[in-house]
């Protein structure tokens, strides 16, 4: 018998909560900790399969863990994310931009194909467009929550 099984730990990963990471006042500002939190569940519950919107859904909903995490989805996003241009010097940024733009198209048809095997029929293209467009708030979003982390982890 083997040790996790006479222990009673399963050896699937569990995912760790906010409360987890980020303690009760570990940013001063009540106001900074809320709109982080809230930042912050909209990014996990973006690749989330699932009708409910990213700008719709609630923290409670992600704190349940509704919905599967589409895989395929998040490398994409991580993709595009990683070959952004912003806030850099870089030597040659349109091509950096232009790698990006070719994972945001693919990203795109990805959701197209996705949400038309999801049956949803004509509303295919708009929900995979207003998914995508989502999508593109999600750098955003992080670049604000590092910025909030910068800026509170200075004055703590």
């Amino acid at each position: 018998m083997s040790i996790l099984l006479q222990i009673s730990i399963s050896n699937r990963a569990q995912a760790l909560t906010y409360e987890q990471l980020h303690p009760e006042d570990w940013i001063k500002d009540k106001g900074a900790q809320k709109r982080y939190r809230e930042l912050c569940f909209k990014v996990l519950d973006w690749p989330r399969d699932r009708d409910t919107s990213v700008i719709n859904s609630s923290a409670a909903d992600c704190r349940k863990g509704n919905g599967v995490v589409d895989q395929i989805q998040t490398m994409l996003m991580c993709l595009i994310m990683l070959f952004s241009s912003d806030f850099l010097e870089l030597d040659d940024p349109r091509r950096v931009s232009s790698v990006q733009t070719k994972y945001g198209a693919l990203l795109y048809r990805y959701l197209k194909t996705k949400y038309r095997r999801d049956d949803i029929g004509s509303r295919a293209s708009k929900v995979a467009l207003a998914k995508f467009c989502q999508g593109m708030f999600v750098s955003s979003m992080s670049r604000e929550m590092r910025e909030i982390k910068e800026l509170h982890w200075k004055n703590n």
